[in-house]
């Protein structure tokens, strides 16, 4: 946490999140108004002024050897205590004594350095020591209280102040309070430290409402410390000094202002708090506020714009000085990464040379409400998509992709901080038919009236799926066998059966003709289904030519004489 500009010196409060304050009701300081509220807080680092202060010390006879010898050690200490009188000066003191009469050994605002202290301070202090300067058999409060007065109005400093040291005792309660309520009026903070009897405690009291007051017992150390911090050190405090929230929730930085040091501090209330997103995905909000009677102000904000820290400027002005304070806290907003869905799976039939599938990744969301991207990818270099970023691209699939069994795709979401990748599978049915060539008719020679076996590998010389992949002709079925001739012709031997099927492609065929034709030609039709349950039918033929030699002619689409079909009949051959 860094304070920009500025009074500051008070950290963090000892209570979480300045929900809560110890009040210590036997303590004798109180605080501005009526609250008397104390806070526990550590010291940090403290800009201080421009101040300037009137220190008013009672030497009266009301005031003993030893109190007097008490203050003078005590204020001695304090004037060389740089984290409250800085050493650059920023800090001005002039020093009034008064008992019957008043008198002015530092009679003009005097900056409090190292070497004014030891030029001019310790020397007045120390010949107090030995002469109270002015005749004590009373008390002329008033009067010093005047002759303050007309010191702080040669001044400068927006911060003027006075310190009253002494019993509380006054010529006239009367006037000694309408002199404080004068300089109260010009916008100057009394404080005092009462000492010796309690009749003078409650017109102590009354003129340091605005500022700090503390009873001094006998024998305690001079709290001028306390006093000056409660004088001098404002901070500006805001928490928490970094969060982490989802995008959407609500904000709240909580600001407090408190004077004091770190053993005591007090609450400022009626200050206003200005709060600015100075940086971040919500940068340009901004509120005030004032402090209430816990020096506390709030603002809060719901993180709308997304993922990402904003920076968060807390400032007010130093209710003495007017000097601007700061400080910085931040929240990160942490993104929560979209959910991917790739759809499916999908199906897709393969029935010619190209397959279009649609894809679906409207399935995927984002809990934050972004905006999502899309970016698809396929494994196969036969696929393609016709926008690879839609939200429901169409897959293009051709040559090799179309034999595969099924396709991986993938898509990657994102929301523009994080992304999220999902896969999804494409299963392929090829309904292509199989590939299926005949091979050239197979003779039969001799025509000796003899069965001959005939098996697909004779007429079939191609078998291959649409990806070309070879089929098992072991489960080639014949469908039908024609023949050109009748089973007993002129001339052909007279036998039969010529066709003989045993299922379901086992064929045997007779090698026989007629006498007067020119060739038999035998078709068989097979029947063949491949893995994926596509079936193609092809016409192979089987010629029993007239002649060896030239074979003879024949005519492969002469009509069919007779057929016997694939249902297999129970002749035996012969």
């Amino acid at each position: 946490m860094k304070h920009l500009h500025g009074v500051l010196l008070l950290a963090a409060l000892a209570l979480a999140g300045f929900a809560g304050c110890a009040v210590d009701d036997s303590s004798n300081p109180t605080s501005p108004g009526s609250t008397g509220l104390r806070y526990a807080a550590p010291v940090t680092d403290a800009i201080i002024g421009p101040s300037e202060i009137v220190l008013a010390l009672d030497v009266s006879d009301s005031i003993g050897s030893d109190e007097l010898s008490m203050e003078i050690m005590g204020l001695k200490a304090c004037l060389q205590n740089t984290a409250l009188f800085p050493a650059d000066g920023s800090v001005a003191v002039a020093m009034l004594v008064y008992g019957d009469t008043t008198a002015a050994p530092v009679s003009q605002f005097t900056a409090v350095t190292p070497q004014n202290y030891s030029d001019i301070f310790e020397p007045v202090l120390d010949s107090l020591m030995v002469d109270r300067l002015v005749p004590t058999t009373g008390a002329d409060l008033t009067g010093v209280l005047n002759l303050a007065g007309s010191i702080i109005a040669t001044g400068s400093a927006s911060d003027q102040q006075v310190l009253l040291a002494g019993s509380g005792a006054a010529k006239d309660d009367v006037t000694a309070r309408l002199a404080c309520l004068a300089l109260e009026e010009q916008g100057v903070m009394i404080s005092a430290l009462g000492m010796g009897a309690d009749d003078g405690m409650d017109l102590f009291k009354d003129c340091s409402r605005t500022g700090y007051f503390e009873a001094v017992a006998e024998g305690d150390i001079f709290p001028c410390e306390r006093a000056f911090s409660f004088m001098l050190l404002v901070d500006l405090i805001a928490q928490p000094e970094t969060a982490q929230l989802a995008p959407g929730e609500e904000h709240v930085v909580s600001a407090k202002v408190l004077r004091g040091n770190e053993d005591q501090a007090f609450p400022i209330g009626g200050l206003e708090v200005s709060f600015a997103v100075a940086s971040g995905p919500n940068a340009g909000l901004s509120a005030s506020a004032s402090t209430d009677s816990m020096g506390m102000a709030e603002f809060r904000y719901t993180g709308d714009g997304g993922a990402g820290m904003d920076t968060i400027v807390v400032s007010a002005m130093h209710p003495g000085t007017q000097v601007a304070m700061t400080d910085t806290v931040t929240v990160s907003w942490l993104n929560t990464p979209p959910v991917c869905d790739a759809g499916g799976p999908y199906a897709a039939e393969v029935m010619g040379d190209t397959v279009l599938v649609q894809l679906d990744g409207s399935g995927s969301s984002d809990a934050d409400g972004d905006t999502l991207s899309y970016q698809w990818f396929v494994d196969s270099e036969d696929a393609s998509f016709d926008d690879a970023t839609a939200m429901n691209p169409v897959l293009t699939l051709t040559g090799a992709s179309l034999c595969a069994d099924s396709i991986l795709v993938k898509v990657q979401v994102s929301d523009g901080a994080d992304s999220s990748s999902c896969t999804s599978v494409v299963t392929l049915t090829d309904k292509r038919p199989p590939v299926l060539v005949a091979a050239d008719p197979y003779m039969l020679w001799p025509p000796n009236h003899k069965l001959h076996a005939i098996t697909p590998e004779m007429l079939i010389e191609t078998a291959e799926d649409a990806c070309g992949d070879p089929i098992d002709l072991s489960g080639v079925e014949i469908v039908e066998v024609r023949s050109s001739e009748a089973v007993n012709d002129k001339g052909d031997g007279n036998t039969e059966p010529d066709i003989f099927i045993a299922c379901p492609n086992g064929l045997h065929l007779r090698a026989e003709r007629a006498g007067g034709g020119d060739s038999r030609v035998y078709t068989v039709i097979y029947r063949i289904t491949d893995d994926a349950g596509n079936v193609t039918e092809l016409e192979t033929h089987v010629v029993v030519p007239h002649d060896q030699g030239k074979g003879g002619g024949y005519d492969l689409d002469a009509p069919a004489a007779y057929a016997v079909s694939g249902d297999c009949g129970d002749v035996e051959p012969r």
